[in-house]
């Protein structure tokens, strides 16, 4: 009998698996798994803040933002609020102080004067380049002689003032001043957007005190409203500093953009508050077109 030598076989070779953590999952997965969870973690948190962000940009509201300031070399994480200097930068040029001079009386048999002449002072802002501005009718009613102050960063510039239209009911004027150069204007915003606790701000000269800027909320939104005997009706009730002086200046929002005119103020018997009343500028534009006033509006 024969037997045949079966060939013999060639040895296998081992086989790597790859690196296995103690689940049974390759470490490859587990890298993904944990780039996945850092991601979503990441999404997670800062959803929120962006939101908020978001939200700001959408509403013109001042928002809270992260800066790095170096502190002897090192980086230290702060939060700032945005202020309101870019929207008073955009207005405050184009605000003006007016000074009325009023009728002081039949001069004496001399032809002299018997009273010195009264003066009342408010506030306006320039609705275009070439000189017509507005402000409120009581602050130049019953004025011989009215004078503008321009301000910029060197000078003062006075200007003679004529009364182009005047509303007493409704308590606006439009005056038109005569310059060789181009005069700086405001752009008007929506009223009707406005939200009852959206930032705003007052400019003017209150007491004297030129191109001052005072911040509050809008309070409420008013449809009627009794302010010495006269009757106002679809104000913007702000609590933002409105005093005497400040009558005739805008009324602006977070975006520099004028969305009323202050006009009347409701102060207590003390007269430790007052509150501060504005006419929107969705009552005023009809009046402006239908006169043949310029102004600037957004673009909408």
């Amino acid at each position: 009998m024969t037997s045949t030598a079966l060939p013999k076989e060639a040895p296998q070779a081992e086989k790597k698996n790859s690196p296995l953590l103690p689940s049974g999952v390759p470490l490859w997965a587990w890298g993904l798994i944990g780039v996945a969870t850092l991601g979503f973690l990441f999404t997670t948190l800062r959803a929120p803040r962006d939101r908020m962000a978001e939200r700001a940009r959408a509403t013109g509201q001042p928002r809270l933002k992260r800066v790095a300031n170096n502190t002897r070399g090192r980086k230290v994480a702060v939060i700032q609020q945005e202020s309101f200097a870019n929207a008073v930068a955009i207005v405050k040029p184009a605000v003006v102080s007016i000074m009325a001079t009023l009728d002081n009386g039949a001069p004496n048999a001399n032809g002299v004067p018997q009273n010195a002449a009264p003066t009342q002072m408010g506030s306006g802002f320039f609705l275009d380049h070439t000189g017509f501005l507005l402000t409120n009718y009581h602050v130049i009613a019953g004025a011989v002689d009215i004078r503008v102050t321009r301000f910029d960063k060197l000078h003062q510039h006075l200007y003679a003032a004529d009364v182009v239209f005047q509303d007493p009911h409704l308590d606006l004027a439009v005056l038109k001043v005569q310059s060789q150069t181009q005069l700086p204007t405001v752009l008007f915003g929506s009223s009707n957007q406005l939200l009852v606790g959206d930032w705003v701000m007052a400019i003017g000269s209150p007491f004297g005190l030129d191109q001052s800027v005072t911040a509050g909320i809008v309070s409420a939104k008013r449809q009627s409203l009794l302010i010495n005997g006269t009757e106002y009706t679809g104000l913007l009730q702000t609590d933002a500093s409105v005093n005497p002086g400040n009558s005739g200046g805008p009324l602006v929002n977070i975006k520099g953009e004028v969305v009323g005119i202050n006009s009347a103020i409701a102060a207590s018997p003390d007269l430790t508050a007052d509150i501060g009343f504005a006419i929107p500028v969705q009552k005023i534009t009809p009046i402006l077109d239908r006169e043949g006033i310029p102004y600037f509006k957004k673009v909408r």
